[in-house]
């Protein structure tokens, strides 16, 4: 019995740990139900007079749940639509500054690069004072894998 009491405890304080966001839900359901709800399956439930003497904090729940929820809501289409305008202007904008500095290559830059290539990788390894291959790893262009040996992916 006192092993369930703690389990019942340990889910209990779980559910508190969740974002407020998704208890917001779950409060609006029950405070309609017991504002709108049928009397008779308030009786039913044997909480007619609980909600009767409580009708006022049941419906200020009512109110703030909802008004979250619709916050909710309304930010989750915001940021959908606006996250994927602005999502694909910002890769066509890095595709084209990616597209303008390989057409502006130098010979030995495009030797550094022939070598992805050539060995059919996505790795290669370079001396941390190869300038030219300090170049490339400017945004937009190859990344730094490690610190001992100037390694960089495409």
């Amino acid at each position: 019995m006192e092993k369930a009491a703690e389990t019942a405890l340990d889910k209990l304080v779980d559910i508190l740990r969740l974002s407020p966001r998704y208890l917001f839900l779950p409060l609006l359901l029950i405070s309609a139900f017991a504002l709108f709800a049928p009397a008779d399956w308030l009786d039913v439930l044997g909480i007619r007079s609980l909600v009767a003497d409580y009708k006022p904090w049941v419906g200020g729940t009512f109110l703030v749940s909802i008004a979250f929820v619709l916050v909710s809501l309304g930010h989750a289409v915001y940021s959908w639509s606006w996250g994927s305008i602005t999502s694909n202007r910002r890769k066509t904008e890095q595709l084209d500054r990616m597209k303008e500095k390989l057409d502006n290559l130098t010979n030995d830059e495009k030797d550094r690069l022939g070598g992805f290539i050539r060995s059919g990788t996505r790795v290669q390894y370079f001396y941390q004072t190869d300038v030219v291959a300090l170049g490339l790893a400017s945004p937009g262009g190859v990344f730094h894998i490690t610190r001992r040996w100037f390694a960089h992916l495409l």
